[in-house]
Parts: C-alpha cells; structure tokens; sequence
C-alpha cells in the first residue's frame, strides 16, 4: 500500500521534470548562427555611425559596437562547442542596416535615435527569452539607456518628424494615386485627369499641413496652460507648429505627385501604367523605410505597403468604370 501511495507523487514529480525539459530552448545551431548573423549586422551599423559622429557621440557608437562584437564571438563559441563553424563578421551587412546607416551619415544620428530605440528594444526581448543569455541580456538593458541618452531632447521630435514625413509621403502617394485611377477609369480626358491630380495634390497637402499646424500648436497652448511645470523641454520636443506644417505639406505633394507627373507628359492607358509602376515602386520603398521605424520585416513592410496601394487604386478604377458605363 506505501507503495502505491508513493506512486503518485513520483509521477507527479517527473511531470513536472518533463515540463521543465520540453520549456528549456535545446541547443539549436540555427538559433545560435542567427543571433551570430545579427550581431555582426549590428557591429556594422553601429562602426558606420560612428565614422560621421562627433566624439562624445562616437565613443558611445564604438562601445556598442564592441560590445556587440562581444556577443557574436560568445554565440560563435557556443557553435565551436558543437563542431560548427561560421561565417565572420565581414560577412553580415544586411540592406536594412545598410540603409540605416546611410539615413544616419546623411541625416545624422540623432534623426535615426528612435529607430535605434525599436532596434535595441527587439534585441532585448529575443534575449530574455534565451536562459543562455542572461549576461547578454542585462548588456542590452544598458545598450538601451546608452541609445536613449544619445540625444534625449531630440528624441521625441525626431521620432515626430519621421513620422510625419514617413507617412505624409504614403497618405499622398495613395490618395493621389487612387484619385486618377479612378478618373482614368471614367474614360474622362488627360486634361480632366491631370487637373483632378493637381487639385488633390494641393487639397489633400494643405489638409494635412492644416492638420499637423493645429495638432502641434494645440499641444503647445495645453502646456503652456500648465503652470505648475516648466514646459520649456516639453515644447522643444513637439517642434514648431510651422515647420510641422511645412513638412506635412512637403511630404504629402511629394508623395501625390508621383502618380500625376505621368499625365504632365502622356495620356490614356499608357500614362495610367505609367503611373501605377511609379507609384509601385514608390509604395514598396515607402514600405521598405516605414519597416525602419517599427523595426518589421523590411520586403515584408514592403510588399503590404504595395498590396493596399493596389486594392485602393484598384476600386477607385472600378468606380470610375461603373460610373462610365452607368452615364455614359
């Protein structure tokens, strides 16, 4: 009788040994090569970067580099350990860390911080779910507060203006493009055609400049209401509610225009195809760079962005050729 009573709580126990068994990450070499790959990608990144920042800033970059560095020959010892040998780190420079690093040389880093701030955030979620990492883990905890304090009064209006100039130029692009697909569809004239893109391209960009003015400038006056703070790093963060303005309106006509400028010279259904291949690629680089700021899949950020640029101008064709045969 004891011993069937004892039974039970050895099957208990090794229940729960086998739980523990199947929740503990084997040693997986595929695993190991991609945290090998995205740390170099990111020793890269953080070198190019370096080459165009001043010192204070430079020196940060380089120490996360080398720690980074540090990573990727941790994960390629665990690899020895298994008999496998790997790529080093001149093999890894992906065209997503490429691009940050040329928008970085070219715009500064400081414009780049909030991308850096998705790049680390990721790079710490996958590791604490790695029980092999922890030390590397706590590392990007500080990486973290080491790319946050880069330029913290630039952050929030550097993360603002992306925003705003990211998805002005996709907003116009879209609605432009939708705007003479539709007309195309109508069967109306290329003068018709070319005056409604020209109209949408300054109503929707004067829209969206009107918006953003009173947006920013709304949130300046509530706090300037608040006077118990100091308000003054606050409002340097939101930016001048002209420039928002500006930028808003710049980004969208960009974006509108692209889908026009193939009426200025052509007509029918060669300016239409015209347009939507400009607008195609125009849509996937969009995409492509919107994946920068929240840090997805950049062919896949890309090929979503193209899909819903194609089934928006696609039913506004399919209007304008239900409106044709309707009154024409």
């Amino acid at each position: 009788m004891r011993q069937d009573a004892d039974a039970g709580p050895r099957v208990g126990r090794r229940f729960l040994a086998s739980l523990k068994s199947r929740r503990r990450p084997q040693s997986d070499p595929r695993r190991y090569q991609r945290y090998v790959e995205r740390e170099f990608e990111n020793v890269h990144l953080y070198r190019q970067l370096a080459e165009g920042a001043d010192r204070e800033h430079r020196d940060v970059l380089l120490e996360l580099a080398a720690a980074e560095e540090r990573h990727a020959r941790y994960w390629q010892e665990k690899l020895a350990e298994l008999g496998v040998e790997t790529s080093d780190i001149d093999d890894h420079q992906p065209v997503r860390r490429r691009m940050l690093s040329w928008l970085g040389r070219r715009l500064g880093v400081r414009m780049i911080v909030p991308m850096l701030e998705r790049l680390e955030a990721s790079e710490r979620a996958r590791y604490a779910r790695e029980p092999e990492a922890a030390a590397i883990s706590a590392d990007e905890v500080v990486h973290a507060q080491l790319v946050t304090g880069l330029f913290p009064a630039w952050r929030t209006r550097a993360s603002g203006f992306l925003r705003a100039g990211v998805f002005g130029l996709n907003d116009g692009l879209v609605s432009n493009l939708a705007l003479v697909a539709g007309m195309s569809g109508g069967d109306v004239g290329r003068d018709i055609v070319l005056l409604a893109g020209l109209a949408g391209l300054v109503a929707g960009a004067g829209s969206m400049a009107a918006g953003e003015y009173i947006s920013v400038r709304s949130q300046h006056e509530l706090l300037d209401a608040d006077v118990l703070a100091d308000a003054r790093p606050e409002r340097a963060a939101l930016g001048s509610p002209v420039g928002a303005a500006m930028s808003s309106f710049i980004a969208f006509a960009a974006g509108a225009a692209i889908p026009v400028v193939p009426f200025a010279v052509g007509s029918g259904t060669a300016a239409l195809m015209t347009a939507c291949g400009l607008a195609g690629l125009a849509l996937f680089a969009v995409g492509s760079t919107i994946s920068l700021v929240t840090n997805r899949p950049l062919v896949r950020s890309g090929l979503r962005q193209l899909l819903i640029g194609t089934l928006t101008a696609g039913s506004t064709y399919l209007v304008g050729l239900s409106v044709d045969s309707v009154i024409g």
